[in-house]
């Protein structure tokens, strides 16, 4: 009688190392994906980066020109004038 617990508590420790087994593969995988999509993440991050500092590099060499565009007109107006 003394052997059969023995027995059933072996049994049971392997089924939970088998588990065990599972579980750590199973982390394993998930956490190679996670860094997958970590450095997609970071990729995404630094493209809309740059998308967002090259419109803003943009927006501000448009207001320089509209600028310069529009002290021309005012010097070209004051010309006329004089003439």
């Amino acid at each position: 009688m003394a052997e059969q617990p023995i027995n059933a508590t072996e049994l049971i420790l392997r089924q939970i190392q088998e588990t065990l087994r599972s579980h750590t593969s199973r982390f394993d995988e998930l956490a190679q994906r996670l860094e997958r999509l970590d450095k997609r993440f970071d990729e995404h991050h630094e493209g809309i980066i740059t998308a967002l500092g090259m419109a803003a590099n943009s927006n501000v060499l448009h207001e320089t020109v509209r600028r310069e565009i529009e002290d021309l007109r005012r010097r070209v107006q004051r010309l006329e004038e004089k003439v």
